[in-house]
Order: C-alpha cells, then structure tokens, then sequence
C-alpha cells in the first residue's frame, strides 16, 4: 500500500513542478526597468523546471517507481 502512494506521491510531483514550469514560460514580467532581465529568468526557470521532470521521470520509470499506467508506452 504505502509503495503505491509512493509512486503516486512522485507521479504528482512531476506534474506539480510541470505546471509551475508552464507558469514561468507563460508569464510576462510588470517591472519596465528590468523587464527583460526578469523575462530570460522567468523563461530559464520554466524551462529549467521542464528539464528537472524529464530528468526525474526518466530516473523514476528506469527504477519502476512510477504508477503501471504512466509507463505504458514503455512496455511496447
């Protein structure tokens, strides 16, 4: 049970730092005086985050941490 819950806990987390990653691609910064300092930022943090997922999801699938169904393309 508590294996399960695991590979649900981690499944959220990669969704979870995804969608954060999708918020710092689609903002744009108010600051006028140091709008494009923050607007490579913002971008570099999104993207950033985008790399920790794949880096996690690949880490996690390899070791077969993840719930059956988020590694269903594997089993082909």
């Amino acid at each position: 049970m508590k294996s399960e819950f695991s590979k649900h806990l981690r499944s959220t987390l990669i969704a979870a730092l995804g969608w954060v990653g999708v918020l710092f691609l689609a903002g744009e910064p108010v600051n006028d005086q140091t709008w494009m300092q923050d607007f490579l930022l913002s971008k570099f943090i999104g993207f950033g985050l985008w790399g920790l997922c794949y880096l996690l999801y690949k880490y996690w699938s390899r070791r077969r941490l993840l719930p059956d169904e988020l590694m269903e393309e594997e089993k082909v």
